[in-house]
């Protein structure tokens, strides 16, 4: 493969070889190859985080962490086979110590983060749509939600399947209820 961009933008394979990688860590610096990550995942990564916590603040602090641990794994010499995955599993797995640790209800700040609408019509809209559509979520099951978003951020069904633990076919069969689910309630 490529140049370190290569592996980190790769349209179509985020996994890259090992050996490459490790070789581009000789010439560049853990930090620069993290900045490099960073700068194409972090955007992902945070709404993912967002999504799943329904805090911008905390999401950023997740996201935060993921990068300071991919950091800390290279600095270990760690070999990851596949950026993407390995830093959606990790921000998963933050995120679900977070509500274990906190006891955290899903508070969705959306439109209150998202600051005030210039149009008081335009804000009661937008209100209505995000209250609609967390209805129309909060009907979903956990898996059926995480692997929708997750999908939505890009992965393909093995990666899905890598960050949670479940099977291919697991996978397919969450989102194809979550898609019915979400087309009974437009």
């Amino acid at each position: 493969m490529g140049s370190e961009t290569d592996l980190i933008t790769g349209e179509l394979n985020w996994s890259f070889d090992p050996t490459s990688f490790s070789e581009s860590l000789k010439h560049r610096s853990a930090e620069d190859v993290v900045g490099e990550i960073y700068s194409h995942l972090r955007t992902p990564i945070h709404s993912f985080l967002r999504t799943s916590l329904g805090c911008s603040h905390l999401a950023e602090d997740i996201t935060q962490e993921v990068f300071v641990r991919l950091h800390e794994e290279l600095q270990r010499g760690a070999t990851i086979q596949n950026l993407r995955s390995w830093s959606f599993t990790v921000a998963h797995n933050l995120a679900v110590d977070s509500h274990r640790k906190e006891g955290r209800d899903r508070v969705s700040e959306g439109m209150r983060e998202a600051g005030e609408a210039d149009n008081p019509e335009e804000l009661l809209l937008a209100e209505e749509r995000h209250r609609k559509m967390g209805i129309a979520l909060r009907r979903l099951s956990v898996r059926e939600r995480q692997c929708l978003e997750l999908r939505a951020e890009g992965l393909r069904y093995r990666e899905i399947a890598e960050v949670l633990q479940v099977t291919i076919p697991a996978v397919q069969s969450f989102l194809a209820r979550a898609i019915a689910k979400l087309k009974e309630d437009r």
